[in-house]
C-alpha cells in the first residue's frame, strides 16, 4: 500500500503517534536499490522482522531476504531518513514537496512510519529534550 492510499485510510482514524516527539532512523541491515522511475526497493533479512517468520529464521540461522517496494512518495520519505531525523521535519518536507495540508502530511506519515517500523526497516524513538 502506498503512502497516498494511507491518507484516505487514516484520515478519519489517525494513528496514535505523537509525531512531535518522534525521531526515525534506518535499520543498518536494510539495503536499498533506487530505480530510475522514483521507485525504491528495500531489502532486509527476514530475521530482523518481528513476525513468526522472523523468529523462525533467527533460530534456523537463515539469511532469507524480504523485499519492499516504495512508491515515489514513500521513497521521498525514505531518502530523508538519514541518521536520526525528527518526524516533524519529515512532515514539513512532505507539505512542501507534495502540497499536502499539515493534517494530511501528519496522518499519512504517522501511518507510514508505523508500517516501516513494524517491518523492522526503521527504528522509532522518543526524542529526548
Amino acid at each position: 500500500m502506498g503512502l497516498v492510499q494511507l491518507i484516505s485510510r487514516f484520515r478519519s482514524n489517525p494513528p496514535a503517534l505523537a509525531l512531535h516527539q518522534l525521531q526515525a532512523s534506518r535499520n543498518p541491515v536494510v539495503e536499498e536499490i533506487a530505480r530510475g522511475d522514483g521507485i525504491v526497493i528495500l531489502s532486509c533479512p527476514v530475521s530482523v522482522q518481528k513476525s513468526a517468520f522472523g523468529k523462525l529464521a533467527r533460530k534456523m540461522g537463515r539469511e532469507d531476504r524480504k523485499e519492499y517496494e516504495l512508491e515515489p512518495i514513500g521513497a521521498f520519505v525514505w531518502n530523508r531518513i538519514q541518521g536520526k531525523v525528527s518526524a516533524m521535519s519529515l512532515v514539513s518536507a512532505l507539505q512542501r514537496e507534495f502540497k499536502l495540508s499539515r493534517i494530511e502530511a501528519e496522518t499519512s506519515l504517522a501511518a507510514f512510519l508505523q508500517l516501516l517500523a513494524s517491518r523492522g526497516l526503521i527504528r522509532l524513538e522518543v526524542r529526548r529534550k
